[in-house]
């Protein structure tokens, strides 16, 4: 995953509750592979790559964006929605 990130991936957490999202670059070495399960999948396309959302527990939604980029795809952003 490292490998196919950009140097730092834009991070954004966002909660219920009012507070506005906080937004961060998060350095390509900071980046960990997790594993577990998800559900509610989905995927949308669009001029500047692929979102891919899913929920990874009963509070938060995930997004991963990937753009394509010299022949290859690139994490270049992910975000958190959580309750």
């Amino acid at each position: 995953m490292r490998r196919a990130s950009d140097p730092h991936v834009k991070l954004t957490i966002e909660s219920t509750g009012g507070d506005p999202p906080s937004v961060s670059r998060l350095p390509r070495s900071g980046l960990k592979a997790c594993g577990g399960g998800a559900w509610g999948a989905s995927v949308d396309s669009g001029d500047d790559g692929v979102s891919v959302h899913f929920h990874k527990d009963e509070a938060c939604r995930e997004t991963l964006v990937f753009e394509s980029r010299k022949k290859s795809w690139r994490l270049t952003a992910s975000a958190q929605a959580c309750d």
